[in-house]
C-alpha cells in the first residue's frame, strides 16, 4: 500500500500523541518567565493548567484532523466524546511525564 503523508498530515498526528503535551509544558514554561502572576501559582494549580492546556490543544488536533479528512469522521456523538477523550488523555499524561523527568533533571531550573 502506498501512502502519502503531507506534512500537515504529520503534525497534526504527533499533536494527538506526544506533540499536545510538548506544546503544552512548553507554553506553560513560557508563560511562567512572561507573566510573574502564572510563575507565583503552586505546583498544583501549574499542574492543573498543563491538564487544561494539553486536553485543550489534543482536541484542537482532533478536530482538525477530522475536519481536514486525515481522520474518519465519527458517526455519533459517543464516538466523538471517545476519539477527544483518547486524544485528551494520551497528551494530558505525556506532558506530565515530560514536566516529571525534566524536574528530575533539573532542565530548566530558574536557579
Amino acid at each position: 500500500m502506498n501512502v502519502e503523508y503531507t506534512l500537515l498530515q504529520q503534525f497534526l498526528f504527533w499533536g494527538l500523541g506526544p506533540g499536545a503535551g510538548v506544546i503544552a509544558w512548553g507554553l506553560l514554561k513560557l508563560a511562567q518567565r512572561k507573566w510573574p502572576k502564572i510563575d507565583a501559582l503552586s505546583k498544583e494549580y501549574k499542574t492543573y493548567l498543563a491538564i487544561v492546556i494539553s486536553i485543550a490543544l489534543a482536541c484542537l488536533f482532533f478536530y482538525a484532523s477530522v475536519s481536514l479528512g486525515y481522520l474518519p469522521r465519527p458517526e455519533t456523538p459517543q464516538r466523538w466524546l471517545e476519539g477527544l477523550f483518547a486524544a485528551g488523555g494520551t497528551s494530558f499524561s505525556l506532558s506530565q511525564i515530560i514536566h516529571a523527568a525534566t524536574e528530575k533533571r533539573g532542565v530548566y531550573r530558574d536557579d
